[in-house]
């Protein structure tokens, strides 16, 4: 079993109705048996906005949001055309968090997205970091610039935290009140970090969106979870003001390091 598989295991084996007698939960309720609570449980990897004032304070090659991308010299600027750069993730800082071995010991994949066509463009790079520039945003003089639409936003550095969640978007904080503190202990340990929050709320920090697990929320037309996309692999689910962006990739596809084929949805709140 991966560790997944035995996180799920040890919901099933804990005496939750017990628990939820004892302090009064009534444990018929289905979003609080066992077999809910297992299957829903999902780990993620948390993306944690530092934001700086110049570009400048941002290493070469490191994990960013907005802004500028560090981006090859080689870079077909034509195909960007039009696209906003969202976030770069530099695959050696989120290895550690990695428990499922997904990605790439290294190299840098960079998510794009056009808000008025609704689609999304990858690049990964895996070559020397001496090849990258700071492609500045739109709107100065720069022969770099690579987006009319570029986001103007204050860019920011990204460092990447591990959690877990329970349940689907709209049933997550319910059940995660009331799981008893011992499961997740026990639940952080089996993933191999200490003490983690599947509530994760730190008002010092600025969590833009999360990598793996399930999306905040994915809804189709008619208000249903949206299951077309439960084989592939979150890969990064991007939070703006009340609105989501989901970015997916088919397993195969991230096996063989071939992010131009990414999927995107959106969830508008």
């Amino acid at each position: 079993m991966n560790k997944l598989e035995k996180a799920r295991q040890a919901i099933l084996d804990y005496p939750l109705k017990e628990y939820f007698e004892i302090i009064g939960i009534e444990a018929s309720d289905y979003i609080f048996s066992n077999e809910h609570i297992s299957e829903g449980l999902q780990f993620c990897i948390d993306v944690v906005n530092d934001k700086v004032l110049n570009e400048s304070d941002i290493p070469i090659g490191s994990s960013k949001s907005l802004g500028a991308p560090h981006l090859p010299k080689i870079v077909d600027l034509e195909s960007l055309k039009g696209y906003d750069f969202l976030v770069q993730f530099n695959f050696e800082e989120l290895k550690p968090c990695d428990i499922f071995d997904f990605f790439p010991n290294k190299g840098i994949v960079y998510l794009f997205y056009d808000f008025n066509s609704v689609s999304a463009k990858a690049l990964y790079f895996d070559g020397d970091f001496e090849q990258l520039e700071v492609f500045e945003k739109a709107g100065d003089n720069s022969k770099n610039k690579f987006s009319s639409q570029s986001k103007r936003e204050n860019p920011s550095k990204i460092t990447f935290d591990a959690g877990f969640t329970f349940g689907n978007w709209d049933e997550r904080e319910e059940i995660t009140k009331v799981i008893p503190k011992e499961l997740k202990a026990t639940l952080s340990e089996i993933f191999g970090f200490s003490n983690l929050d599947p509530l994760r709320y730190d008002f010092n920090k600025e969590i833009s969106g999360s990598i793996l697990g399930k999306p905040t929320f994915l809804i189709d037309d008619e208000g249903y979870d949206n299951p077309f996309l439960d084989d592939y692999i979150l890969l990064y689910d991007y939070c703006f003001g009340d609105n989501y962006l989901h970015f997916w990739i088919a397993p195969e596809n991230l096996k063989k390091r071939d992010f131009s084929r990414i999927e995107v949805t959106v969830s508008v709140g």
